[in-house]
């Protein structure tokens, strides 16, 4: 590793060809890409600095530490772009809007009415544009700045309201696997949980997995290296498998070094959480969609094992989903899906979510390596 690979250097100093290849694309990019966006779309993707702070009351301005936040989460969203063969294009810092937890709670209720908890740190409803919650930790800040620029990068399709319902720009039909239908006048929604599995799954990946060769900035250094320590001591001690993605604050990572340091077992951190969530009405650390990451494994898993000339790692499958995700690519992930669990099973997977498909996988069935009537293959 060389001393220039381990230092941050701000994007535009980054002279590798994928900045080349993305040169003629900017953020929103999907709808340039795609082609078939009506006129009207382009035209008011753009929205006045007037609408943009109605919607986003309250905003903060943006610190010098935070631009290098924003420049850090764009340099680790091209790297695992590359890996995994979708194009990152780099989300310039006023499409990112830094909200008080108090604003925030606004906000975040205007966009999904009584769906709001105090964990809640970030939102990509009012898309192109992202909204972050002000917690007290960088990191935390950054991570979840990252997790919401996935949910921009991978609009797909979207649907022009009716003028008296444009506060919040449009309405996504299809942001990554996620779909909206309206049937009888309501709004359903599908691939939700797997498409959050996959996000967050790309989000610690981009935080772990290149924390070598890409350094975060001096702002986040001592803490990113600060949380690497507690979470490997979560994951190899206490017998966590995600461990944990950020604290809410320095304080809550002291408290957690202290339970290392007194060799605390799981039973113990577990009651530190919780007296902790009982007393402040939150949780002191942040993993999102634990439930769904843990049965998102499992089914990697299940394709690896059982497909093994096709996909020699768990992260050769995860990357069919994400092109799924990131890139529209449909068709090889319905394939996978119904070679293996039979026709309509994309379909039940939309439908009746990624624990069905959990579910399936881990069935006496598939252990015995039991195929369905209706397979494709």
């Amino acid at each position: 590793m060389t001393d220039r690979e381990s230092q941050f250097v701000p994007e535009e100093q980054r002279k590798e060809d994928r900045a080349k290849r993305a040169s003629e694309l900017t953020y929103p990019a999907k709808l340039k890409i795609r082609g078939t966006v009506p006129p009207e779309f382009l035209e008011r993707v753009g929205r006045t600095d007037e609408e943009i702070r109605s919607v986003f009351a309250g905003e903060r301005d943006k610190t010098p530490e935070d631009l290098e936040s924003i420049d850090y989460c764009n340099q680790l969203g091209r790297r695992v772009g590359e890996k995994y063969g979708f194009e990152w294009v780099r989300v310039p810092p006023d499409y990112i809007h830094i909200l008080s937890e108090e604003k925030f709670a606004e906000f975040y209720n205007k966009l999904y009415p009584e769906d709001y908890s105090r964990d809640s740190v970030g939102a990509a409803g009012a898309w192109p544009h992202l909204g972050i919650c002000d917690v007290p930790s960088k990191y935390s800040r950054v991570n979840t700045m990252f997790h919401e620029m996935c949910h921009g990068e991978s609009l797909q399709r979207l649907e022009l309201l009716p003028e008296e319902d444009q506060g919040f720009f449009f309405r996504v039909r299809r942001g990554g696997l996620v779909t909206r239908v309206e049937r009888d006048g309501k709004e359903q929604h599908f691939f939700t949980d797997i498409n959050e599995a996959i996000t967050s799954r790309l989000t610690q990946e981009a935080f772990e997995g290149f924390q070598d060769d890409i350094q975060p900035p001096e702002s986040l250094r001592e803490e990113s290296a600060w949380v690497r320590m507690l979470k490997e001591w979560t994951r190899k001690e206490l017998g966590m498998s995600i461990g944990f993605d950020a604290p809410r604050g320095e304080e809550e990572l002291r408290q957690l070094e202290e339970l290392k340091k007194k060799n605390a077992d799981y039973n113990e951190f577990l009651r530190w959480q919780y007296a902790y969530q009982k007393e402040y009405g939150i949780w002191p650390l942040k993993l999102s969609y634990p439930n769904e990451r843990f049965e998102y494994e499992a089914v990697l898993n299940y394709f690896q094992q059982h497909l093994p000339e096709r996909f020699k790692t768990a992260d050769d499958v995860h990357g069919v989903f994400i092109r799924a995700m990131m890139n529209g690519e449909i068709l090889p992930f319905a394939r996978l899906m119904e070679q293996n669990f039979g026709r309509g099973s994309l379909r039940k997977l939309g439908e009746q979510g990624l624990q069905w498909l959990y579910l399936e996988v881990g069935s006496e069935e598939r252990k015995q390596g039991i195929k369905p009537k209706d397979n494709l293959a």
